[in-house]
């Protein structure tokens, strides 16, 4: 059990590395996220988009959509999401592609397993950069803790952030987390 814990941990570092070193600066639909910022002084967040607007055209929309919680992200409730870019996406993509054999559509079509990674991404309210950096972590959707230190949450490096959305705020990451429950699955099905 140990080693699966090990091997799971690892294969979860690999990922948010292999994502992290693949990713370039957000470009094409995730700089769209980035116009919130500035509007945040000039209009009021009635006037913001919601963060599933803000997701659109990304594969994070794709993601949202395939595990069918995509409607979470365009009501009232306030939520602070760690979206990862779209090569943060892509990397993780090929990484368990070349190294388990899991394709993207393999991973999409599992809900349950997608559900459990997005929720991984998302926290409960109004989360700012400054108030996660003070805290040192911040519990997820899923029930797990996410440690943040040096600018950085689980390894991913966190920026652009606090994109303000009507519904809450978003900090870009450049990899994607894998919750452990998941690292220890994707250890067995990549061993």
């Amino acid at each position: 059990m140990r080693f699966l814990k090990t091997t799971g941990l690892a294969l979860a570092s690999a990922l948010v590395l292999a994502a992290c070193q693949d990713s370039a600066a957000p470009t094409g639909a995730d700089l769209a996220l980035n116009g919130g910022e500035a509007q945040v002084a000039m209009k009021g967040r009635a006037d913001l988009p919601s963060i599933a607007e803000l997701a659109q055209g990304t594969t994070l929309e794709v993601a949202l959509d395939a595990a069918m919680i995509k409607d979470v992200f365009d009501g009232k409730r306030h939520y602070t999401v760690f979206a990862p870019t779209d090569a943060a996406f892509d990397a993780t993509f090929d990484f368990l592609q070349n190294s388990c054999g899991i394709t993207p559509g393999d991973l999409l079509a599992n809900k349950d397993l997608l559900t459990q990674i997005l929720l991984f991404h998302v926290a409960r309210g109004d989360r700012t950069s400054t108030a996660l950096l003070a805290s040192g972590q911040v519990r997820m959707l899923d029930g797990n803790r996410a440690t943040i230190e040096n600018g950085m949450i689980e390894g991913a490096t966190l920026g652009p952030v606090d994109i303000r959305a009507r519904n809450g705020i978003v900090h870009f990451i450049d990899g994607v987390l894998i919750p452990p429950a998941v690292a220890d699955i994707l250890a067995d099905i990549c061993s």
